[in-house]
């Protein structure tokens, strides 16, 4: 298992905290945090630092807790495990253990050593099985059954990142010329396999990662692409497909970017 994989699960959590926490406590939900003031100052910190460095590269994560540390993580569930976790994870002490073993692998390699073949298989189950029951929960809160796949993240190739809403507006200008990356992380409850597509764009395909070349067709002061997934099932949530996300970005001629 790549260190790039835990990275994914430990910003599935980053964002589904993030969605438990204003789901149920509105504009006040950063109170809810339940970390020390002298933690926050230290993401704030790293933030700061990462704007400071976004002048130069223009992608930077602004959302706070995107600069907290993986236990910081656990805190966060454990002081909202009744309110907000339980029905989700059900078994405390399991999800603790969990939670422990994925830290020690992550640690693991963080610091460029390689897990054992059944380290590294120990830690793909348990990843697949914290995804399992964010997705089974979400499906449940939604369509009140878990047959059907969700999409947990989208981003792009410039630092943009679906929280969880039905579209997104990125800042960033594209010319002709520019290739667009999307990827889709998206779970089934029954691990079955997913297909991803930007409609009318590229074909269904079994790779999460969708690359685009802008061409001068794609110009538009609002041009949106819907990201699709699908199962490969002959039944879905949505008629043809089981999730989709809105991507609008402002797409200017290549003459635009000569004159800026």
């Amino acid at each position: 298992m790549s260190f790039n994989r835990i990275i994914e699960i430990e910003n599935t959590l980053r964002d589904f905290i993030l969605y438990q926490l204003r789901k149920k406590y509105n504009g006040d939900w950063q109170k809810y945090y339940g970390i020390s003031v002298d933690r926050i100052k230290k993401w704030e910190e790293k933030r700061d630092i990462a704007l400071k460095k976004s002048l130069k590269t223009g992608i930077v994560e602004s959302r706070l807790i995107y600069y907290s540390d993986f236990y910081d993580l656990s805190t966060i569930i454990s002081k909202n495990w009744a309110a907000l976790f339980k029905s989700v994870f059900e078994d405390k002490k399991e999800f603790d253990v969990y939670f422990k073993k994925m830290e020690e692998y992550r640690n693991t390699l963080a610091h460029g050593r390689l897990l054992l073949l059944h380290q590294s298989n120990l830690l793909e189950g348990i990843c697949g099985e914290i995804r399992n029951k964010i997705i089974r929960y979400q499906s449940k809160m939604e369509y009140n059954v878990d047959i059907f796949p969700r999409i947990e993240r989208v981003a792009d190739n410039f630092g943009n990142v679906w929280p969880g809403f039905n579209s997104l507006h990125p800042k960033t200008t594209l010319f002709p010329g520019d290739i667009l990356e999307i990827t889709i992380n998206a779970t089934d409850p029954e691990d079955q396999p997913l297909e991803f597509r930007i409609q009318n764009t590229t074909p269904w395909q079994r790779e999460n990662t969708i690359k685009l070349f802008i061409e001068n067709k794609h110009v538009c002061l609002r041009k949106v692409f819907n990201v699709l997934m699908r199962s490969t099932r002959p039944y879905h949530s949505q008629v043809d497909r089981d999730g989709e996300v809105h991507l609008s970005y402002v797409i200017l001629p290549k003459k635009a970017q000569e004159i800026k």
